[in-house]
């Protein structure tokens, strides 16, 4: 993943999801006390050389400030029309 600093107007290299994604949904949360501060990435698709598109049905959440992933629950239904 990539973030960009405006005050130092530059991007910056962050961890990346555990397997490559597109079209998927993401939004930025904050936690019940409102000082954490997570992305959520939901749906989407993955590629594969062998099977091609595929609808993916997972949820990872990047904690920003420990620059790290980690996985949330399944979604019943993949979020995406089909490509």
């Amino acid at each position: 993943m990539r973030t960009y600093n405006f005050e130092q107007d530059k991007v910056l290299l962050k961890a990346g999801l555990s397997k490559d994604r597109a079209y998927h949904d993401c939004a930025l949360l904050k936690d019940k006390s409102g000082d954490a501060e997570y992305v959520v990435v939901v749906g989407g698709y993955s590629y594969s050389s062998s099977t091609g598109w595929e609808k993916r049905q997972n949820v990872e959440i990047y904690d920003i400030a420990n620059n790290s992933w980690f996985d949330g629950p399944d979604m019943p239904a993949s979020s995406n029309v089909n490509i």
